[in-house]
């Protein structure tokens, strides 16, 4: 099993605020490409506003970069910024998706992560079933035009605070088993199972789906291992029953990047995978 270290510059996690300036991005990028890897983990995960906003010049030196060896990203998650509403904004989100598929094609990102909590939700006054009828053509949207360019749509579920659709695991399940799309896929998060009280056996269920995990500590989105890890380390005994050897990425918060990041990446290493 692969462990991966998420950079996340102008993330959405409500728990932690990493605001960078666009002109900043390639070199937070570059940087912490290098430092994931001499920290020992296998590769890269970062937003996709980190390659969304940057130059065209930028992106075209990164693909450069990709074909030489020297940089990669694998996933990308941080889909849609808030302010894109997938039940209101139906051409905007298409749009911002056309541009996002294009630009992880040109850096060689292999799949993209479908959080995005507040662009996902359906508002006061519709219905649940109206929202979730525009949740799933936007998801089949995403799958069709990320299957051109050979990039995965990831389905995240996320705790009830963030999202009104797609909270549990299961219900990730539902939605790839209704569509049965060769380029529709799960990224379980360990954080959002724990919140939500889901059974780590679920995964067992999901595994067909599953292209990668995100893991961190609940509460507070900590980095594994921070408060015992003992919902982790449940997760792990599930994988390693089902043969699970997929990738694993930690996404979280932090004090100290590389302190932190070391630390979370030895207790997965002697507790997890």
């Amino acid at each position: 099993m692969r462990i991966g270290c998420c950079l996340s510059p102008n993330t959405f996690m409500p728990e932690f605020k990493n605001t960078v300036h666009a002109d900043q991005l390639f070199t937070v990028l570059t940087d912490g490409y290098k430092n994931i890897l001499n920290m020992g983990f296998d590769y890269v995960e970062a937003t996709s506003g980190s390659v969304n906003d940057l130059k065209e010049n930028e992106l075209l030196a990164l693909a450069e970069m990709v074909r030489s060896g020297d940089f990669g990203i694998e996933y990308i998650n941080c889909f849609l910024p808030g302010h894109i509403r997938v039940c209101a904004d139906h051409e905007e989100a298409r749009a911002h998706a056309d541009k996002t598929f294009k630009n992880l094609h040109t850096v060689g990102i292999k799949a993209l992560v479908f959080g995005s909590g507040s662009a996902r939700s359906y508002p006061g006054g519709m219905s649940e079933a109206e929202g979730r009828k525009y949740y799933k053509d936007f998801l089949l949207y995403c799958a069709d035009v990320g299957s051109q360019y050979g990039i995965y749509t990831c389905i995240e579920p996320l705790q009830m605070t963030e999202t009104n659709q797609v909270n549990f695991v299961s219900q990730a399940i539902e939605l790839a088993r209704e569509f049965e799309h060769p380029f529709l896929r799960i990224t379980p998060d360990a954080f959002h199972m724990a919140v939500g009280n889901e059974d780590p056996t679920i995964l067992k269920e999901a595994l067909p789906y599953i292209n990668h995990m995100h893991v961190s500590e609940a509460p507070g989105r900590l980095r594994p291992g921070f408060h015992g890890g003992e919902y982790l380390k449940k997760v792990g005994e599930v994988l390693k029953e089902i043969g699970y050897n997929g990738d694993m990425t930690i996404e979280c918060g932090y004090s100290d990047f590389i302190a932190d990041m070391s630390a979370g990446l030895a207790f997965l290493k002697e507790n997890v995978v």
